[in-house]
Parts: C-alpha cells; structure tokens; sequence
C-alpha cells in the first residue's frame, strides 16, 4: 500500500456535539476509557520514540505556518506571518517550561466531540478521523474534547468542568492500573486537570492557524475562514496567560524561568 492511502470504514452513527459533553456526564466517561487506552498504546513503530518524537501539534502547525509562507499576502487583518510564527514560537517555549506535561502518548491530534461517533446497532463509542494521529500531549486531546464556543455565530453555554472532572478521574482510573501501578488519588487528578486546562490556549492558537491554513486552500471562501480564525485567535489571547511562567497553572506544573 502507498504510504499516502488513506483507510475508511463506514459507520452508523451519530457525532457526538458540545452539548453531548456538557450535559451528559455518562458519555464522558465512557470516551475517557477508550481515549485512556489510545494513550497507553504502544507507538507504532513509523512513529520515533516517544523520547525523541516531534509532537503533532507543532509538526502540523510548523506545516501549516510553510503554507501560508507562501502567500503571506493572503492573510487577513489584524494577522502577518511574523506574527504568527513569533507568537507559535513564544507559546512553543513556554510550554517546553513546564515540566509537568512534557511526556507524550499516542493521541488522537484533533478530539473534538464531532469526532467521536455513537454507533447506531449498539451504542458503541467510535473515534473517527485519525488523519492527525501520533506522538501528542494528552492534554491537549482532553481539553479539546471539552472546549466550548468553537462557533462564533452564538453564545454557547458554558464548559461543563464537573465534567471534566468526572472525565479525568475515569481516565486515570483505566490509565494507572494498566500501567501497573496504585491509583494516584486526588493528588494524581488534580495534577492531571492542571495540566489539561494548561492546553486550553493552544488548542485554540492551533485552531486559529488552521483557518487561516484553510485561507490558502480555499480563498474562494475566504472571508468565511477569515472570521473563524479572528474567534479563534480572540479566545486565544484571552487564555494565553495560562502559559506564563507567573500563572498559577506554569508554576504548578513546573515551569521556570530562563
């Protein structure tokens, strides 16, 4: 097989919606199990080791940063490429800081509730679109699993975080005793949720250079990928602060100064 040939299966079923995560804390739970056991998977061996490996999350950006290199003129106001390469390169850093999240899993790369399916025959939990699987931060995955307002057309209603919560526990619950070792108790899940809540920022700086990617793919659309990317990159600079090296969350999980 070509290594460019892209595996698909048809399934009946339904997406999963921010709503479905917000308000039914069973489905949570049940998604934590099954994302814990992705985590805990071996790396296939096209991967580097989890030592040495480049997480996806960078990789795609730098990828999409090269893209848009070539068309710099594409981008729409307040944004310029030295911008966005500047503000990749500072948040890149910050979280290299912070000891406490640098360990990578086999993630799934782009976990947002319309990437997790309900079978219809019975009920089953399925996640779809692995096209950005590989070595990532597993809290990034949670977070984005959870991240609410990822349209600019409504208010949403607010992330549930007892969910969240629920989610953690349930996934650390399978994680530990797999991996051998005791359950960490609340110590273990506070830390974990720390470190979740640390990626909120990134998950939207990624969001923000993917639509503004997208402007180069499709610029016949652009005024539409132009509006997401300015909602992604408001909701980014509103959470930045969580990768300072001052903010409670940095500290928390290790980061220092330079």
């Amino acid at each position: 097989a070509s290594p460019d040939t892209i595996a698909h299966e048809w399934v009946d079923g339904k997406t999963l919606t921010e709503d479905d995560l917000a308000t039914d804390v069973t489905i949570g739970l049940r998604i934590a199990k099954k994302l814990s056991r992705l985590h805990t998977s071996a790396f296939p061996s096209v991967f580097a080791s989890p030592d040495t490996a480049e997480p996806v999350l960078w990789s795609s950006i730098n990828a999409m940063l090269e893209r848009i290199a070539k068309d710099p003129e594409l981008l729409p106001a307040p944004f310029s490429l030295d911008m966005l390469v500047r503000e990749c390169k500072t948040a890149r850093e910050a979280l290299d800081k912070c000891a406490g999240c640098q360990q990578l899993v086999l993630g799934h790369g782009d976990f947002k509730p319309s990437n997790v399916m309900l079978e219809d025959a019975n009920g089953a939990i399925t996640f779809i679109d692995f096209e950005l699987a590989g070595p990532n931060y597993r809290g990034f995955d949670i977070f984005k699993l959870f991240r609410r307002g990822q349209t600019s057309n409504s208010e949403p209603t607010p992330m549930s975080h007892a969910n969240l919560r629920a989610f953690v526990e349930a996934y650390l619950d399978y994680e530990e005793p797999k991996a051998g070792i005791s359950p960490g108790g609340v110590d273990k899940l506070e830390a974990l949720l720390e470190e979740v809540y640390l990626f909120e920022p990134l998950t939207w700086l990624e969001a923000a250079v993917f639509f503004l990617f997208a402007i180069t793919e499709d610029p016949e659309h652009a005024d539409d990928w132009a509006a997401l990317a300015r909602h992604r990159w408001e909701q980014y600079e509103l959470t930045r602060d969580a990768l300072s090296p001052n903010s409670r969350l940095s500290r928390k999980l290790g980061a220092v100064e330079a």
